[in-house]
């Protein structure tokens, strides 16, 4: 028998919309923190971000999928993104469900898109049935997506945080990208001293080695990318000190790359390349260590008893690591 039971978001919509302000929308303008939610286009099978930010046009909207003419299905399609999600007012509770539901457990979070486009004609016309209305010279069109939890792709999101801080600082605020400073909080430990045996602890040791952070190649990734943009950069400089011309140096830059926009597909140039790199200043990692008394279910796991040892525990080890981490970068500044 294929019978499913889905359990009820509402407790947890209720919760939330009790101890948090919806919408949320902030800005750096008024020294406010930025809030990004990962999340996951079931049919398009990738993450999607939603962004407390605004973007350069001044609107809150997350754009995704296919990016034409590049990647066109057709000669008639315009360039721009294939989903468009509007939120104009801030960051509303159904993200925050849509970032965190549970596939199977859960039903999936539907959000409607609402995306604007040049119409092929000038007619005015309204089909209620496809939801597509067209006035004058645009039309909208507006789709419902599904949405799963973003854990399932990006558990430990550093490569979209790197992505969009990238994104805003460069392509928003049009200057120099700050160095970005990361903590991790681990939920699923890596290593385990001892080996389960029952079957609630195979479960369990299971879930860590699927859901545990393996931003590890990540964070070298993005510190390597800023020492080669850094050492393009010094190269460039020391070939202008040495009478080496401008147009020739720009034509070099100006050269095709094989390496392509992370979120458009278009192709960078080597001048792309050096523009807007993320320097990694340190990343802090917390770890959440097993015990023999530790289940399967452990992420719903919120008797007093186990929160009060999380928040002993976290302190403790923030000290620890966060003491370690100023020692390693006063001997490597």
């Amino acid at each position: 028998m294929n019978t499913w039971y889905l359990y009820s978001n509402k407790p947890l919509r209720k919760s939330i919309e009790r101890f948090a302000k919806f919408p949320i929308g902030t800005s750096f303008e008024n020294n406010e923190p930025r809030l990004l939610l990962v999340s996951i286009d079931v049919q398009e099978g990738v993450s999607v971000v939603f962004d407390s930010y605004m973007k350069e046009d001044g609107s809150r909207k997350t754009e995704y999928g296919n990016y034409g003419p590049e990647f066109a299905r057709s000669s008639n399609e315009q360039e721009g993104y294939e989903h468009v999600i509007k939120y104009n007012d801030g960051i509303p509770s159904d993200f925050v469900l849509a970032s965190g539901s549970v596939p199977v457990n859960y039903d999936y979070t539907k959000l409607v898109e609402d995306y604007s486009s040049v119409a092929k004609n000038n007619n005015n016309n309204v089909n209620d049935n496809s939801n597509n209305i067209t006035n004058n010279d645009v039309t909208t069109d507006k789709k419902v997506r599904y949405f799963w939890d973003g854990g399932l792709l990006s558990n430990t999101p550093l490569r979209e945080t790197v992505i969009e801080h990238r994104r805003y600082w460069h392509f928003i605020r049009k200057c120099e990208v700050p160095p970005l400073r990361v903590t991790i909080i681990n939920l699923h430990p890596i290593r385990q001293d001892y080996l389960p045996t029952d079957y609630d602890g195979v479960v369990d040791r299971k879930n860590d080695l699927t859901y545990h952070d393996k931003t590890l190649f990540d964070e070298r990734m993005a510190i390597l990318m800023s020492d080669y943009v850094n050492l393009g950069k010094t190269l460039i400089k020391l070939a202008q000190d040495n009478g080496v011309g401008k147009d020739l140096i720009n034509s070099i830059l100006q050269q095709q790359a094989l390496t392509r926009h992370f979120s458009t597909g278009k192709q960078f140039t080597y001048g792309n390349l050096l523009e807007g790199g993320v320097p990694l200043d340190f990343t802090l990692r917390l770890q959440r260590k097993n015990d023999i008394h530790t289940v399967a279910n452990k992420t719903f796991d919120f008797s007093y008893n186990t929160i009060r040892q999380l928040i002993k525990d976290g302190y403790e080890e923030a000290k620890e690591q966060g003491i370690k981490a100023i020692q390693d970068t006063e001997k490597n500044p």
